[in-house]
């Protein structure tokens, strides 16, 4: 990912916990490519297809990619937590690509890129 590519501020990003909470980023178009699969070829299994990166991330490292980015400090961890916060929410796509042939195209960092051109008007 290019570093500094765009100054949106100076502002630190600041997040709760302690930066290790971990989450399956996906692209939405990975999503919906799933989506399309299962309205034309729909499977008999009555059991529910993950549809996830198949990949963790810490909410921390993910912050450290937008501030890098657009060049803006590293991101502050400010150590509050929230009651019931699930600390890490990720899947196995096994069988969700043995049976379906899916995987996600978009990986974090693309995903990112991508969000980034939208958001930046790119």
């Amino acid at each position: 990912m290019e570093r500094g590519a765009r100054q949106r501020t100076s502002r630190t990003i600041i997040h709760l916990e302690d930066g290790k909470l971990v989450r399956d980023f996906i692209f939405i178009d990975d999503v919906a490519d799933a989506i399309c699969w299962v309205v034309t070829c729909p499977s008999s299994s009555p059991i529910p297809y993950d549809v996830r990166s198949g990949k963790g991330t810490t909410i921390h490292e993910r912050a450290c990619m937008i501030a890098a980015y657009y060049d803006a400090p590293q991101p502050h961890i400010n150590g509050a937590f929230r009651n019931y916060d699930v600390r890490h929410a990720t899947c196995d796509i096994a069988r969700t690509t043995r049976e379906m042939g899916w995987l996600p195209k978009c990986d974090l960092v693309r995903g990112l890129e991508l969000l980034f051109e939208l958001i930046d008007g790119g």
